[in-house]
């Protein structure tokens, strides 16, 4: 057969812009060969009203048996959809099969003697419309064997109410096709459509849930692999620029459980991703292992929900990003979520909170709920309240737990809240992490989300635990910061960061146990009115009493540490207690005065403080005997409680928090309303504030010491009621001892 004119049955076009247009009809050509220059054409009718509301005919199908291997026809075939305005109106393509004889490989890629090509091209018309069906004939047949398909503006479905087995050498696309296996009809009856390709896959593809695909062992990308049904092969995984590879929630590999899965190498080149949607239960995250996930520059591992990874290598490059941001609760759920409801119809929206408490808005103050452990983070950060409790706003952070041998963090991982500006601010998620060796200049984060909305609040910080077990050599950044706002009231407070690694160069082993623990709580410099909670629950199994042990605590720039809980005892051991610009605070206890019948105790060996420490009415402070305060925040200390050691108190020269020890405090035992030192100084420009009984001028808080003296520019101040039992009395020139006012 010479075809140099054109054989055609194609549908009627239109310009009636009301009429929509005929479909194409069928060519089915047996020759012995095939040449010339023409055209075969079953494409759909036009709709040549330039605004027309009909649609285009869809395209027919061409049939091409050759009985020899000899096809020279260099025209074209035509079974594309035909044209219309708007594009959305656009029909769908029709199919080109072609089948003939041959023994070579580089066609006969199912070696059965046979080239069988399936062809759709729908000629750049994009639409919107549902994938085009392969009707198999279900009665004679279950299975097709293809050595080729090919998708260009189409989409093919493999979906049939019988089960189907296709066998396929390559899958050949540009960006514009996508391959179907299983659908709708496989689903409702049950059945089950499996496809296998042998050699090359680079079309878009979906796997139903009622589908099963089995791919090349090393699988190379550029396109996209969707897959909610059974994966196998694709033990090698290569994604370049454009590929993507998504395992949703009802995925899983070939006979194995949901949401598990197992690879030997998984390498993301420049704009490329892999996501993972688990079941939204922090209790049975994904899992995903792996011999070693390579993340470069510019490429993503999405984590919808939670996960667990376990490779041997995990490398994350510079620009390259490991994140669950934005995949926590949504707006008004979860443990920590800020307070919504209509009656407050002009309601602005509170944070939500998890490691740290959200900010308050107005008229009403959200609760600070958190949760979750400080150690084995696991949980989703909460989402953000607002008066409409069904507008989406932006959902708290995942979480991602990464087990590994040797982890290179360059770029970012990240369980951060989502952010958009107009909106109130979810809380930060959670990022476990344990490995032998931790290298790299990146970061690794939980943060709250901000918010720039002046009436709306930003979400508390998450959780972000480390255990490295060899060697530590991180050096980029770590934050569990709360989410900022232009007010303090409004502002999120942090989140918590542990880490426990070797002991190396001057860490403090405060346990012996031979391993270096320290918590960071650390809000980037941005002041909160809440303070970042540590309460019995976030360590784990509870006792009546629950004891941590830190061998150090970082409390970051203007971030507060509170330590309370109204129904168990804790105790809190700390080898270093320190805050880098000197005005972090820790407080002890219960501010309310409300929790009788439990106690916070905390034990300190170093005989200095740069940070302020709050001792409340339930707390005790065990410190040692000769202790100086050099806060550049106010307090630097101050006792409601019981002060267990510091005989010898100094207050440091230019130290800009002041030491106030109120009446319901106790020193050393001492009783009631009654502080006993032996040595007191107080430094050039700082200030002891005693606090007596207001009012009651009978019940003096006595401040017995062997020295008291005040330093240049220093200041003594009796608030009420305070009696001084003094051996010796030092006032410098311009220091003063006053109870003015």
């Amino acid at each position: 057969l010479i075809v140099n004119g054109s054989i055609s049955s194609r549908g009627e076009s239109s310009d009636d812009p009301y009429i929509g247009t005929g479909a194409g009809g069928s060519i089915w050509l047996e020759v012995g060969s095939l040449s010339g220059y023409g055209t075969i054409d079953v494409s759909g009718g036009d709709s040549n009203y330039q605004h027309a509301w009909g649609s285009s005919g869809g395209g027919g199908r061409i049939s091409l048996f050759v009985s020899t291997s000899v096809i020279e026809f260099a025209g074209s075939y035509r079974c594309n959809a035909g044209s219309a305005m708007p594009t959305t109106a656009q029909g769908g393509s029709g199919t080109l099969y072609i089948q003939y004889p041959t023994t070579d490989p580089a066609y006969d890629l199912n070696n059965d003697g046979l080239y069988q090509s399936l062809t759709l091209d729908n000629m750049g018309r994009e639409n919107t419309l549902p994938p085009t069906p392969f009707w198999a004939d279900v009665d004679t047949a279950s299975s097709v064997d293809l050595d080729v398909i090919v998708l260009r503006s189409a989409k093919l479905s493999f979906d049939t109410s019988s089960s189907l087995s296709v066998m396929v050498g390559s899958l050949i696309s540009d960006t514009t096709g996508t391959l179907y296996v299983g659908g709708v009809l496989a689903n409702s009856s049950s059945q089950y459509i499996t496809l296998t390709v042998t050699h090359n896959v680079t079309s878009n593809m979906i796997v139903e849930a009622s589908g099963r695909a089995t791919l090349p062992s090393a699988l190379s990308l550029s396109r996209s692999l969707y897959v909610s049904g059974e994966l196998c092969g694709a033990s090698d995984i290569t994604l370049f620029p454009g590929g993507s590879v998504t395992l949703d929630i009802s995925a899983y590999q070939c006979g194995g459980q949901l949401n598990a899965f197992v690879f030997d190498y998984l390498i993301l080149h420049a704009e490329s991703s892999l996501t993972v949607v688990s079941q939204f239960d922090h209790e049975n995250p994904a899992m995903l292992n792996a011999t070693s996930l390579l993340v470069e520059t510019d490429a993503k591992v999405i984590v919808s929900g939670g996960i667990i990874i376990h490779a041997k290598n995990i490398s994350v490059a510079f620009g390259g990003m490991f994140t669950s941001d934005g995949f926590g609760y949504a707006n008004s759920d979860g443990p920590g979520a800020g307070v919504s409801g209509y009656e407050y119809p002009n309601f602005s929206g509170p944070g939500g909170s998890h490691g740290g408490c959200g900010g308050d808005a107005s008229p009403i103050t959200s609760p600070c709920l958190v949760y979750g452990s400080i150690y084995t983070p696991t949980t989703y950060g909460s989402g953000a309240g607002h008066s409409d409790t069904y507008s989406p706003l932006p959902r708290g952070g995942g979480a991602i737990h990464l087990v590994s041998h040797y982890l290179f963090v360059n770029g970012s991982v990240s369980s951060d809240a989502a952010y958009q500006a107009s909106s109130p601010g979810s809380a930060g998620g959670s990022v476990w992490i344990e490995t032998s060796l931790l290298s790299g200049w990146g970061s690794i984060s939980a943060r709250g989300g901000s918010t720039t909305q002046l009436s709306n609040a930003a979400g508390g910080g998450g959780r972000v635990a480390i255990y490295v077990s060899g060697a530590y050599r991180y050096n980029g950044t770590l934050s569990a910061a709360g989410g900022q706002h232009t007010e303090i009231a409004r502002i999120g407070s942090a989140g918590t960061i542990y880490q426990s690694r070797p002991l190396e160069g001057n860490n403090v082993d405060s346990d012996g146990n031979g391993v270096f623990e320290q918590l960071i709580v650390d809000n980037k410099g941005i002041e909160s009115r809440l303070a970042t909670i540590l309460s019995a629950s976030m360590g784990g199994l509870l006792f009546q009493s629950v004891e941590y042990v830190f061998d150090e605590v970082i409390i970051g720039s203007l971030t507060d540490l509170v330590v309370s809980d109204p129904e168990y005892n804790i105790t809190l051991r700390v080898g270093a207690l320190t805050s880098p610009t000197g005005t972090g605070i820790i407080s002890i206890g219960d501010s309310t005065g409300l929790a009788n019948t439990t106690s916070v105790s905390l034990h300190y060996p170093l005989p200095s403080l740069t940070l302020g420490l709050r001792v409340y009415y339930n707390g005790i402070a065990y410190l040692q005997d000769s202790m100086s305060f050099t806060s550049q925040r106010s307090p630097a200390l101050e006792i409601f409680g019981t002060l267990h050691g510091a005989q010898d108190l100094l207050l440091a020269d230019h130290s800009v928090g002041q030491v106030h020890l109120r009446y319901t405090g106790v020193a050393r035992s001492s009783g009631s309303s009654s502080y006993v030192f032996r040595d007191v100084v107080v430094g050039d420009g700082a200030r002891l504030n005693v606090y007596g009984r207001e009012g009651d001028p009978s019940q003096p808080t006595i401040i017995p010491s062997d020295t008291l003296r005040v330093h240049t520019h220093g200041s003594f101040v009796a608030h009420y009621g305070v009696q001084m039992e003094h051996t010796r009395v030092v006032v410098d020139w311009l220091a003063s001892i006053q109870a003015d006012g």
